[in-house]
């Protein structure tokens, strides 16, 4: 019963984008002068992030700690890497029993941006794998999708982009787990 709800409801958005999106492409277009340059490209974005992931994904305090690290990317440039500190975020999924790593904040200083992918950002939420099993990738996509199907819908919703992390532990040099 709840997966017929899920595919008729899933229908339902996937018509209404559907409409939406060719009835927009009739109506006037109003240009943004200076677009974000995270969410102007819909293609995948490949990146590391470095960090003391072990900590980030220890602490379960009421006002999580910030831990600085970097964050890399390859561009046209070639390869940058920004200082960063990440942070726990949210609340259900910090804890244990429903996550074994949390979603994270990613907070930018606001010097080292300026030319960058991340030009307008002080922060990013980034929703994160939660567990390690294959299917919890696939949430990750799920709810990507969920949010570009919203994005047809209206404007009053938030932007988002795909990314498959590299989460390289800090001072190790172990692999780094890959996910969504």
């Amino acid at each position: 019963m709840a997966n017929r709800f899920l595919f008729l409801a899933a229908w339902v958005l996937l018509s209404a984008g559907i409409v939406l999106a060719s009835a927009r492409s009739h109506a006037v277009v109003e240009t943004v002068k200076d677009p974000d340059p995270l969410f102007a490209d819909e293609a995948l974005l490949e990146v590391t992030f470095t960090a003391p992931f072990r900590d980030l994904s220890r602490d379960r305090a009421e006002e999580p700690e910030r831990r600085a690290g970097s964050l890399t990317w390859t561009d046209a440039d070639g390869e940058q890497t920004l200082p960063v500190e990440y942070e726990p975020r949210g609340k259900s999924r910090r804890d244990r029993n429903v996550c074994t790593f949390p979603p994270l904040w990613v907070h930018f200083e606001k010097d080292s941006i300026k030319g960058t992918l991340f030009k307008k950002q002080n922060k990013v939420k980034v929703v994160t794998y939660c567990r390690s099993p294959t299917n919890f990738q696939d949430y990750v996509v799920k709810e990507y999708l969920a949010y570009r199907i919203f994005n047809e819908l209206s404007d009053a919703s938030f932007r988002v982009r795909l990314a498959r992390i590299h989460y390289q532990e800090a001072d190790s040099d172990r692999k780094p787990v890959t996910r969504y």
